[in-house]
């Protein structure tokens, strides 16, 4: 989520992802099936969240290929698959990003906007598009939620759309198991106090704002603007997919803990905390095999 008015604190921001290639990428190259592919934005630089959660769809869905939105709307490859962002090659993406309390924008980008440029990147139509992304089924303005205006402007078309009224986060009642975790909505925590703790540890170590804080390795300056420089005047694909490697090993070094410590900067603790949710929002054209289901 993109920080925006009216304000969200970084402790709603916080979601789970993991390391690993999963099987059944292998298995669609295998068989010549249209594969998954994962779409980030600029706010990828907010903090780790994004970076995790593309190593999630990796992990549990067998992503094969990052693609990466501009602040212009403008779509590069990250990976090296050379194919095209289309339904033909990925017909199932997950697009991981902030959105804001209000539910009209994602990635810093209006959600109309945001659909008029998804639409002009990707070639045909996707039969299922996945929002790991917090109020992207928030119905807060006339032309509805981001998971709606997304829908309109594929011409009603996709089968399945996916995301959340709340806060999206990942669940799961154990140490974190990722091909097990699942994406939840308005979850609640037991221990939020802990939770709000270790998401300030890792906010500090990331934007560099403690005097203490964790340099981003070989620089003299923050995992953030490290982020920054490599996504923007300095865009380097293999940068960018390194700087993911170094966050994902970085901020997740030691186990986690069944029992997470207020002073711990492992992700992988707060996964932990998640106790209760609900289950996220699904529209479509045909989200379940029984027709249509009006996105809100």
């Amino acid at each position: 989520m993109t920080v925006t008015q009216p304000t969200i604190s970084n402790k709603t921001r916080w979601t789970l992802g993991a390391l690993a290639l999963s099987t059944s990428m292998v298995a669609h190259a295998a068989l010549g099936i249209a594969g998954t592919a994962t779409l980030i934005m600029s706010d990828t630089c907010d903090n780790p969240v994004s970076s995790f959660n593309y190593q999630w769809t990796v992990d549990k869905h067998g992503s094969s290929a990052l693609f990466y939105m501009h602040k212009n709307g403008d779509v590069s490859e990250l990976t090296s698959t050379g194919k095209t962002f289309g339904a033909i090659e990925f017909d199932t993406v997950y697009v991981v990003a902030h959105g804001n309390l209000t539910g009209t924008e994602v990635g810093g980008i209006s959600n109309g906007t945001f659909a008029t440029k998804l639409k002009s990147a990707y070639t045909g139509t996707p039969t299922e598009l996945f929002f790991a992304t917090c109020y992207s089924a928030k119905a807060s303005s006339g032309s509805g939620s981001l998971l709606k205006q997304v829908s309109n402007t594929f011409g009603n078309n996709i089968d399945k759309l996916s995301g959340t009224k709340g806060c999206a986060s990942l669940t799961y009642n154990d140490l974190p198991v990722l091909q097990k975790a699942i994406f939840k909505d308005a979850v609640t925590r037991s221990k939020q106090s802990v939770f709000d703790d270790i998401v300030n540890h890792i906010t500090n170590m990331w934007d560099g704002t403690d005097k203490n804080s964790t340099k981003f390795p070989s620089e003299t300056h923050s995992y953030k603007k490290e982020c920054e420089e490599r996504t923007t005047a300095n865009f380097n694909k293999g940068k960018i997919l390194n700087f993911i490697a170094e966050v994902n090993s970085n901020f997740a070094s030691s186990p986690p803990n069944n029992q997470p410590k207020d002073t711990s900067t492992n992700y992988f603790d707060l996964i932990i905390l998640n106790d209760s949710s609900s289950p996220m929002t699904e529209c479509g054209k045909n989200p379940t095999g029984n027709g249509t289901i009006a996105c809100p």
